[in-house]
């Protein structure tokens, strides 16, 4: 039941309306309330709608949007306002309809009052009887567009909010969606075959009354065809294009491929140069799904690849694998290689071969129509060869007179051996012995007359025909020369080699002034006292150490270590007795000199060697080596250990109280009852050290000036 207007022009009377003109409209407030009867006016069961605006121009609308009777109840247009005003939009309202009551405002004439209804300055409202009043929402209304990838409208697209309004895109592409409830709701569109982009969106309203530009993008949705294309024998064939109008794909190295296309009708189509399909074509159609094994089978000719592959010297490579795809062969006696039954394609052709390298490393070539020859590689030797020495026999004793060093050398896939060169290390450096050009390999070896007893070091060289080189493959060999063997003239003795230990005093603290202390923790190791790591003696040496070190010290320190010490004051001739006696019987002898430097300097004789006359003692002197002259040493330095075993002269060593040659020496045994004893010792079949290498020329090396060693006064002691 439509209002009567009547009603309305005498409300707007009655409310003595002034006549303003608005600068810019606004709707202050909307007050919407139940009348069930106002005298007033007659009105009876009456949604009454009081709006405070400022506007040129106002309006009212109301309509029936759920229930009997759907349709219009009317529009009224107003003049300008600036103050509060009330209608009577519906009356006699039913509770079985809903309605919707729209307030708008302007700053002009909005036009016709038939377009009031969905103004975009409105403020609308779905109302309906709810108990003994009314209940309401305010409500807004969404529009945009949905275009393709190109821009054009698609039509036919469902949009849908999340309370359930929905519609559908027009032929323009063009959607609208009203009476959605105030508030946020989230937008979704779809449509079969198609992907969008957003895929929703959350929009807000109620106000605004419209809310426009919810435009969407959509493009197709992609869906997988894919196949394989193979030769008669059922191998993959690479590299066939696949099209499909503007899609295409190819084969991959197995012969499959796989090409995305949205959905439609389209015409599947190999193309390769000087090959045949079965089917030529496909036709498919894609619903909206993937489709699989859309296959072909290639026809094709028979083509070949074939080549050689020599090494440097421009000799045939035999048995090289060459390998193209999953397919090997192996080159000839002549170095020949070939691959038969291809078809056209891209192959690549790699040669390889355990320790060798190829130039180049692979080749791509592509067959169409014809058969490809002549390819060629050259191989390099990059492997060291390999080998040994076979004699003399590790840990043995030479004997003088010339020896053969002899080895076994082998290339294995490589050119062959070019030479096997020898070299032997005696007095302290190395030297060349010969070379051997064919096996057996061996060169012979004098040993120099009147060579010291020592440990004799042999190595090798071996280098193959492509320059490779090997040093030591197979590690050096050691054996021992004992001149007093085989010279009657020389009697020698020394201090089994495992049983020795050594500590430079040059890496303690304040190491200058620690010989003795170095001496005493050497002498406890060699006896089984001490471990022999570096950590342990030099820990030992650095709480031993007093200054000045009086002999008197090292002998409680060797007596409270489990060790009987005896301290010497001899002549040279009963000194060296002693001396004999001791490393005869196993026991090592602290020395102390003055002829080493000005303030004296503690030294540990491990070993003796007389010969006609001429005596030496062999040492562990924990500064360096002695060069003769008192204070020229060559220290130990940059991990050079030049004290671990050199030979002194013994008189020149000796030192001296005054006009008499005189010397101190200090002895130790294990106490009774210890449990450690010292190793057995034979004099035939000591292992000597080796010597170190020392410089011929000691102004080039040794330091000049005297070592500061001890800071003290060499007292006389009386033996009885």
């Amino acid at each position: 039941m439509r209002t009567p207007k009547a009603i309305f022009i005498l409300l707007a009377i009655l409310l003595n309306i002034p006549t303003v003109v608005a600068l810019a409209y606004t709707i202050t407030s909307i007050e919407i309330s139940w009348v069930s009867y106002d005298p007033t006016y007659n009105v009876s069961n009456a949604i009454k709608v009081r709006r405070c605006l400022n506007a040129s121009s106002h309006w009212l609308t109301s309509e029936v949007i759920q229930g009997p009777n759907i349709g219009q109840l009317g529009a009224w247009k107003y003049g300008a306002i600036n103050t509060c005003q009330f209608n009577y939009p519906v009356i006699n309202a039913r509770t079985d309809q809903v309605y919707k009551i729209c307030v708008g405002a302007a700053d002009s004439d909005p036009g016709a009052v038939s377009g009031l209804y969905n103004h975009p300055n409105n403020r609308c409202f779905k109302v309906w009887r709810s108990g003994s009043g009314v209940a309401f929402n305010e409500v807004f209304n969404v529009y945009g567009w949905v275009t393709d990838a190109s821009g054009s409208p698609l039509a036919g697209v469902a949009v849908v909010t999340t309370n359930g309004i929905n519609t559908q895109t027009g032929p323009d592409g063009h959607y609208g969606l009203g009476d959605i409830d105030a508030g946020s709701t989230t937008i979704t569109v779809s449509k079969a075959g198609y992907l969008f982009t957003p895929s929703s969106r959350i929009v807000s309203g109620g106000p605004p009354y419209w809310v426009n530009e919810q435009n969407f993008s959509a493009t197709p949705e992609m869906y997988s065809v894919s196949g394989r294309v193979t030769e008669t024998l059922g191998q993959g064939v690479a590299n066939i294009v696949i099209s499909a109008g503007v899609f295409s794909a190819t084969t991959n190295s197995t012969g499959f491929y796989s090409v995305t296309l949205p959905s439609g009708i389209y015409t599947l189509n190999p193309i390769a140069s000087g090959m045949t399909f079965t089917p030529s074509v496909r036709s498919i159609v894609i619903t909206n799904a993937a489709l699989a094994n859309q296959d072909f089978l290639a026809s094709s000719p028979i083509l070949s690849i074939a080549g050689q592959i020599t090494d440097t010297l421009n000799n045939p490579l035999i048995g090289v694998v060459v390998r193209t795809g999953n397919i090997t062969t192996t080159t000839n006696i002549s170095g020949s290689f070939s691959f038969t039954g291809l078809p056209p394609g891209a192959y690549t052709v790699t040669p390889l071969l355990n320790g060798w390298e190829f130039s180049p490393t692979s080749r791509t070539v592509n067959l169409s129509t014809t058969n490809l020859d002549g390819l060629a590689y050259l191989g390099q030797d990059v492997t060291a060869p390999t080998g040994f020495i076979t004699t003399p026999i590790e840990g043995s004793t030479l004997t003088p007179g010339a020896i053969f060093i002899s080895a076994e050398a082998n290339d294995f896939n490589g050119l062959g051996i070019a030479q096997v060169n020898f070299k032997v290390f005696f007095n302290g450096s190395w030297n060349d012995v010969g070379a051997a050009v064919t096996p057996p390999y061996k060169a012979a070896w004098s040993i120099p007359v009147g060579l010291h007893t020592q440990k004799i070091l042999f190595a090798m060289q071996v280098v193959d025909k492509a320059g490779n080189i090997a040093i030591d493959p197979g590690g050096q060999r050691s054996a021992n020369y004992i001149e007093s063997q085989t010279n009657p003239n020389v009697n020698e003795n020394r201090i089994s080699r495992e049983r020795l230990a050594y500590l430079n005093q040059l890496s303690l603290p304040q190491g200058n002034k620690k010989c003795g202390a170095a001496s005493v923790a050497m002498m406890l190791a060699i006896n089984g006292r001490l471990a022999k790591d570096w950590q342990t003696l030099s820990t030992f040496a650095n709480t031993t150490y007093q200054s000045q070190n009086p002999y008197w010290h090292l002998l409680d320190v060797l007596n409270k270590n489990g060790m009987q010490a005896t301290y010497y004051r001899p002549t040279r001739d009963n000194g060296w007795a002693l001396i004999k006696q001791e490393i005869n019987a196993g026991r090592p002898l602290i020395m102390l000199s003055d002829r080493l430097a000005n303030t004296g300097h503690y030294i540990v004789i491990i070993g003796y060697r007389e010969e006609s006359g001429h005596r030496q003692i062999i040492v562990y002197d924990p500064v360096g080596a002695w060069s003769g002259i008192k204070g020229k040493y060559a220290y130990n330095r940059n991990g050079n250990l030049f004290g671990q075993g050199p030979t002194y002269d013994f008189a020149n060593a000796w030192g001296y109280n005054g006009s008499t040659t005189i010397g101190r020496l200090i002895t130790a045994h294990l106490t009774a009852g210890n449990s450690l004893q010292p190793l057995e010792f034979v004099n035939s079949s000591f292992e000597p050290d080796i010597e170190p290498p020392l410089p011929s020329v000691y102004d080039d090396v040794y330091e000049g000036g005297d070592i500061q060693m001890l800071e003290q006064l060499f007292l006389p002691l009386v033996i009885d």
